[in-house]
C-alpha cells in the first residue's frame, strides 16, 4: 500500500498535463530549481526571507522575527503574516513561480541581496497564505514535506504505469542520469506505456551529468558490520570529496560538487588525454603542472 506523500504525491502529478511542467513540478517538490548537480541555489539567510515577508506585507521586519521566534518556521510565519494581510492570490502557474525562483537564484554581482529580497517579496505578494508557507522555505533550503528520491519515483510510477514495481527500471535511469525533472519529462512525453518504458530504458549516462553512488546500506554499529562480513581487516580511512570527470573526444567537463567547483587551483588550459580515458583527479593535476 502507497503511503501519504507517495498517495498525495501522486495526486499532485495526476494533475500535470505537460512534459515542460511536470519537470518542473518534480524539481520543486525537492526544493530546487535544477537538478542537485547544477550549482543553482537560492540559499536566502533567515532575515533576508523576513525581510522579503516584511515588504510583500506591508509590516515591520521586527513583527516578522518576533513570529518565528515563536513558530520556529519561517514558512509558517508567512503564512500567518499573509493571512493578517489579506493577500488575494493572483492563481500564478507552475511556470510564473519556478522561473520567478529561478531568476532568484541566478541573480548575482552588486547589490545581489536587495535584488532577491525585492524578486521574493514580489512574488509572495502574488500567492495565498497556504503557497507563501512553502515558497519561502524553498529559498531557505528546507521544505519540510519529507519527500525523498524514493517517494517520487513511486509516485511517478504510480501515476504513470499504476505499478510501484515499475520504480526500478525509473531508479535504474536515475543511477545514470542524477535527474528526476528529466526523467519526469521523459515520461510524460509519451502517452503510451511501452513507448514511456522503451524511452526511461534509453536514458544512459551523460557527459556534464554525474553517476550516482552506489552506497553500502547501513548498519547500526560496528559490531553488526563484523557480524556481517565474517573476518575483517581495518584500517584508518581518510575523508574527502568524491569527483567525477568526464569527457568526450571534442569536450572536456568538469562537474564537481559546487564547494570543488569554486577553487581556482585545476587546470583548465590543457587538453585532456583523448580516447575517453577516464582519470582521476590526481592523476589529471600531475598532468596539469
Amino acid at each position: 500500500m502507497p503511503g501519504c506523500l507517495e498517495r498525495k504525491l501522486s495526486e499532485l502529478f495526476r494533475l500535470v498535463e505537460s512534459p515542460d511542467e511536470i519537470e518542473k513540478v518534480s524539481y520543486l517538490v525537492q526544493g530546487r530549481v535544477a537538478p542537485f548537480f547544477e550549482a543553482l541555489e537560492i540559499g536566502m539567510a533567515e532575515k533576508t526571507v523576513a525581510r522579503s515577508i516584511a515588504i510583500a506585507y506591508n509590516t515591520s521586519q521586527e513583527h516578522v522575527l518576533s513570529l518565528y521566534a515563536t513558530l520556529g518556521d519561517m514558512g509558517l510565519v508567512a503564512e500567518e503574516v499573509s493571512k493578517e494581510a489579506g493577500i488575494v492570490s493572483n492563481a500564478l502557474r507552475v511556470d510564473d513561480v519556478f522561473q520567478a525562483l529561478k531568476t532568484i537564484a541566478q541573480t548575482s554581482g552588486k547589490g545581489t541581496v536587495e535584488k532577491r529580497i525585492a524578486l521574493l517579496a514580489d512574488l509572495l505578494g502574488r500567492v495565498d497564505s497556504l503557497s507563501a508557507k512553502y515558497l519561502v522555505r524553498i529559498p531557505m533550503g528546507n521544505m519540510r514535506l519529507g519527500i525523498g528520491d524514493p517517494t517520487i519515483l513511486d509516485a511517478l510510477a504510480t501515476v504513470k504505469f499504476n505499478n510501484t514495481k515499475k520504480r526500478k527500471l525509473l531508479e535504474g535511469a536515475y543511477n545514470k542520469t542524477s535527474d528526476l525533472g528529466l526523467i519526469a519529462r521523459t515520461l510524460w512525453q509519451h502517452p503510451n506505456e511501452e513507448d514511456a518504458l522503451r524511452a526511461v530504458e534509453q536514458l544512459d549516462i551523460q557527459v556534464g551529468k554525474p553517476i550516482r553512488s552506489e552506497l553500502a546500506e547501513r548498519l547500526p554499529d560496528a559490531e553488526a558490520v563484523i557480524k556481517k562480513m565474517g573476518a575483517v581487516d581495518v584500517q584508518y580511512k581518510y575523508d574527502g570529496f568524491r569527483t567525477q570527470y568526464k569527457q568526450t573526444a571534442s569536450f572536456w567537463m568538469q562537474k564537481p560538487s559546487p564547494t570543488i567547483q569554486r577553487r581556482k587551483n585545476f587546470c583548465h588550459s590543457r587538453k585532456p588525454p583523448g580516447g575517453g580515458e577516464n582519470i582521476t583527479l590526481k592523476r589529471w593535476r600531475k598532468k596539469c603542472r
